[in-house]
């Protein structure tokens, strides 16, 4: 089941840097609550970022009444301590999942 996800980036000190959106591909619809594991990318040679976890809770579900195939999940909002440190967690979400970072 293809799942557009939005995830909001911050930095503790400095306010919003961005978010990171894309599509997931998952066998079954998680519910809210529900944690995603990004702590293991698809290809073993990209290292995840230390100051990055990975688990990321699922915070709402949206349904497009227009479009009903779209599902959105929305996950819980990501803080960090730098911009660097969120530029490293957005770098490896591109690249380990195929998710796009927008900076702004």
């Amino acid at each position: 089941m293809k799942l557009n996800i939005d995830i909001s980036v911050f930095i503790r000190s400095g306010g919003s840097f961005g978010h990171v959106s894309g599509t997931l591909d998952l066998e079954t619809l998680p519910a809210v609550g529900d944690t995603l594991s990004f702590a293991v990318p698809r290809d073993a040679a990209i290292l995840r970022p230390p100051a990055f976890l990975g688990l990321l809770r699922v915070e709402d579900r949206v349904f497009d009444v227009a479009n009903q195939a779209t599902i959105t999940l929305m996950l819980e909002d990501l803080y960090f301590d730098t911009v660097e440190i969120a530029q490293a967690a957005g770098h490896y979400l591109e690249k380990a999942f195929g998710l796009a970072v927008h900076v702004g």
